[in-house]
């Protein structure tokens, strides 16, 4: 019995302490732009906080990253630039930033991932144009 109430107890720590990892970061952030490259705008919504979600209407969300493919381009690559870590009391942000060449023009794109209900996703986007 003791032996039971141990494995059970690791479990439940394994699971529920689920930290941030960038590795685990990068995957979402490249997740999304994959979903933005294929104009899967709907889906690019999934990976945003809720506070993101609940912020706007996802029409208006959608329209804005039409807009933006429309002012720059398809994109066509990205790349990796840097990352930095902020440590919060509601546990560490990724602040992971890229590259984007679009056919039009090059952004410089910052995203803020976070671990939300056990699941890494996107809590800020930031887009400047390189020009």
């Amino acid at each position: 019995m003791k032996k039971v109430i141990i494995v059970l107890f690791v479990l439940c720590t394994a699971c529920t302490g689920q930290k941030l990892d960038e590795n685990v970061a990068k995957a979402k952030v490249v997740q999304l732009l994959e979903f933005l490259k294929q104009k899967d705008y709907a889906k690019a919504q999934d990976l945003y906080t809720h506070g993101i979600q609940e912020g706007e209407p996802k029409e208006a969300r959608i329209k804005k990253m039409q807009d933006i493919e429309k002012t720059a381009g398809d994109i066509v690559s990205y790349e990796f630039v840097e990352s930095t870590t902020k440590k919060t009391d509601d546990g560490d942000i990724f602040v992971l930033k890229y590259k984007v060449k679009c056919s039009k023009t090059t952004l410089n794109e910052a995203f803020g991932v976070v671990m939300e209900d056990g699941e890494c996703k996107i809590t800020s986007h930031d887009i400047n144009n390189t020009l």
